[in-house]
């Protein structure tokens, strides 16, 4: 926790200039670690009250991979639809190697799983890393719109 800057009289801590927020949604405190998960928060806490999912939360579930490497991923948000079925979502400002190996991996370990990418603005990737991303991911969401996949709903 030390990392995310919430404690008193400590200097914010920005990775990739990330500013954290924290806030509370309905009685559970939420700390993103930067705007843009904290946006993707309140459009999946608007899709709960709309009843158009059943619940979601924030870094509440890992994958541990046998790797060496990468041993583990602390996936975003996770999403329990109407019918109980299960997503996995990651916010993304830029995507580096790292992302492209966790998805390649999980993809490999767990191929019953399916992440969708979210991005804030068009991600300034190469055709390559898209390419890869579309492969690996159940879907690429930036700005609103999908580069791969379905629309999500109401959005």
């Amino acid at each position: 926790m030390e990392k995310l800057g919430f404690e008193k009289n400590k200097r914010i801590y920005r990775k990739f200039g990330n500013k954290p927020v924290m806030v509370c949604y309905e009685g559970k405190t939420y700390k993103f670690r930067c705007q843009g998960e904290y946006h993707w928060g309140n459009y999946l806490e608007f899709l709960k009250k709309a009843k158009e999912i059943k619940d979601w939360d924030y870094e509440s579930h890992t994958f541990e991979f046998d790797n060496i490497g990468i041993e583990k991923w602390l996936i975003d948000f996770t999403v329990r639809n109407n019918d109980d079925t299960i997503e996995y979502y990651e916010w993304k400002g830029m995507v580096q190697k790292s992302d492209i190996d966790k998805l390649k991996l999980l993809n490999r370990e767990r191929p019953e799983v399916e992440v969708t990418y979210v991005f804030g603005s068009k991600p300034k990737i190469s055709v390559h890393k898209m390419g890869l991303l579309e492969r690996y991911c159940k879907r690429v969401i930036t700005n609103g719109n999908t580069i791969a996949g379905r629309v999500p709903k109401s959005f």
